[in-house]
C-alpha cells in the first residue's frame, strides 16, 4: 500500500485564491459581493486546524474543493447595500452526504471559524442531536481540534458534563454547547450558530424549533444541517430542510439565503436502481 501524501495548508490557499477571484467576478453587478479578505482568512485559519481521528489525525485539514468553496461562499458572501449591507448572505444551509464522508469534522471546522473569527459578542453556539452519544461527536471533534492548537486551547475552558466549551471576550462569554432533545433547559437561549446533526432522526421538532427561532435575535445568524440519508419522511427534516434544499437546487423555488450541498444519486439513477454502479458511488461520496 502506498503511503498517503498530506498536502500542506498553503496548497489549499492557492485553490481558495483562484475560487475567490472567480466568485468575486461572478458577483459583480448583483446585490452581493465577496469579502475577499475574510474569505482568505477563513480558509487560512481552517487549513491550520488538524484532523481528529484515523489516519488523518494530527495532520492539518485535508480539504476537498467543495469544502473550500463552501467556506468561502457561506462566510464571505455579503450584501452590497440596503438594510443588510455588509451582512452575510447565507443564514441557513444543508450538507447532505453518505456516511464516512467527514461531515462531523467539517462541522467542527465551521464551529471553529464561528467561535474564533466571528466578531459577534457573547456568541452562543449549539450542536443538537437526538441522542447524547450523537450529540457528543461534534463536541469531541471541536474540542480535539482546539487541543491540537496550544494558542487556541489556552483561550478556552471545557467540560464534558455538560459538553461545553467557553472563552472570555473581555466582559463577554462565548460558548459552545451540545444539546439533545431531552435537555432540561431550552427556553431563553440566544444562538448565534446552530448545527443540526442527523436531523432525520429527530422524533419531533421542539428542540430544533426553539433554537431556530432564537437565531432571530442575532444580526448574522447561521443554521447548518449536516445529515446522511434516513427513513423518516414524516419529520421536519425531510419536509422542511431536505425537500426544500432539493427544490432550491432544481430551481423550483428561489431562496438566496439557503446554501444547499447535496451528494446523492440522480432521480434517474434511483429509478433505475443503479445502487451497484461505481459511477454512482463516486458521484455520491465526495
Amino acid at each position: 500500500m502506498s503511503k498517503r501524501i498530506f498536502n500542506p495548508p498553503n496548497y489549499y490557499w492557492k485553490i481558495a485564491d483562484q475560487y475567490i477571484e472567480e466568485q468575486a467576478q461572478a458577483l459583480e453587478g448583483t446585490e452581493y459581493y465577496l469579502d475577499k479578505e475574510l474569505a482568505s482568512l477563513c480558509v487560512e485559519f481552517s487549513s491550520m486546524l488538524k484532523h481528529t481521528a484515523g489516519e488523518f489525525a494530527g495532520h492539518n485539514f485535508q480539504f476537498q474543493d467543495w469544502q473550500i468553496w463552501s467556506i468561502v461562499d457561506v462566510f464571505a458572501t455579503k450584501y452590497n447595500s440596503g438594510k443588510f449591507k455588509d451582512l452575510r448572505r447565507y443564514q441557513r444551509g444543508l450538507f447532505f452526504m453518505p456516511k464516512k464522508n467527514g461531515k462531523s469534522e467539517f462541522a467542527g471546522v465551521f464551529h471553529a471559524i464561528m467561535f474564533f473569527l466571528e466578531p459577534e459578542k457573547a456568541k452562543e453556539q449549539y450542536s443538537i442531536a437526538t441522542e447524547a452519544e450523537q450529540a457528543k461527536i461534534i463536541h469531541k471533534v471541536f474540542l480535539t481540534m482546539i487541543k491540537q492548537e496550544p494558542e487556541l486551547f489556552d483561550m478556552v475552558k471545557s467540560t464534558i458534563k455538560p459538553p461545553r466549551i467557553s472563552k472570555q471576550d473581555g466582559p463577554f462569554e462565548d460558548e459552545f454547547l451540545s444539546l439533545t432533545s431531552s435537555a432540561d433547559t431550552k427556553d431563553g437561549l440566544r444562538p448565534s450558530f446552530l448545527t443540526v446533526d442527523e436531523g432525520h432522526a429527530f422524533k419531533n421538532k421542539e428542540l430544533y424549533q426553539i433554537l431556530s427561532d432564537g437565531l432571530a435575535g442575532r444580526n448574522e445568524p447561521l443554521e447548518l444541517h449536516l445529515s446522511t440519508a434516513g427513513y423518516n419522511k414524516e419529520g421536519f427534516f425531510y419536509r422542511d430542510i431536505y425537500l426544500y434544499a432539493k427544490k432550491i437546487k432544481d430551481g423550483i423555488i428561489k431562496d438566496d439565503r439557503f446554501y444547499a450541498v447535496l451528494f446523492e444519486p440522480t432521480d434517474e439513477d434511483v429509478e433505475a436502481d443503479n445502487w451497484d454502479d461505481p459511477r454512482v458511488w463516486e458521484q455520491v461520496n465526495p
